[in-house]
């Protein structure tokens, strides 16, 4: 296991696959079927926050709390591509990631700013709408028409394109 304990975790829905994020920074890989690590990957310079596979299964996104997100490609087991926050002062760190329903879509937060990257060329392709509070948890509805934000004090409804804020409930 991770030297320093596990921070995130998630898995491949059937499971065969599951991935920890360490607070050694590390992503480990896990075959369900074997029992053992297949891959362990370092990059991250801080804790692993979150982790979610696409819904394909074939890639693998890790964020951590020095404001990068990481893409792996499952079938090379390699990292495909990165993205980057450092332009605010109030950021802290990742801590989520959600793929769209229907669309080749992602939305992650570097701390209070929300991002909707485009998958096919892995480009930031909108911004939610800034928040006052760290969005703790963020997913897309299941209908992909909009974007829930859950804070300590409640959560928001946004449109992802055009990005707007269309409710808050405490």
């Amino acid at each position: 296991g991770h030297t320093s304990g596990i921070s995130a975790l998630t898995f491949f829905d059937p499971p065969k696959y599951l991935a920890s994020g360490g607070l050694d920074t590390t992503i480990r890989i896990w075959d369900l079927r074997r029992r053992g690590a297949i891959a362990i990957h370092k990059g991250h310079a801080d804790r692993v926050t979150c982790l979610k596979f696409s819904p394909d299964g074939n890639w693998l996104v890790s964020g951590g709390a020095d404001n990068y997100l990481r893409l792996f490609d499952m079938r090379t087991r390699k990292q495909l591509y990165s993205w980057r926050e450092d332009n605010s002062s109030n950021l802290s760190g990742c801590n989520f990631i959600d793929f769209h329903p229907g669309l080749f879509l992602m939305c992650a937060n570097f701390g209070k700013e929300m991002k909707v990257i485009e998958m096919e060329d892995f480009q930031i392709v909108s911004t939610l709408p800034q928040t006052t509070n760290l969005p703790r948890v963020g997913m897309f509805h299941p209908d992909g028409d909009s974007f829930i934000s859950v804070f300590e004090d409640g959560f928001e409804t946004s449109a992802w394109e055009p990005s707007e804020k269309l409710e808050h409930n405490r």
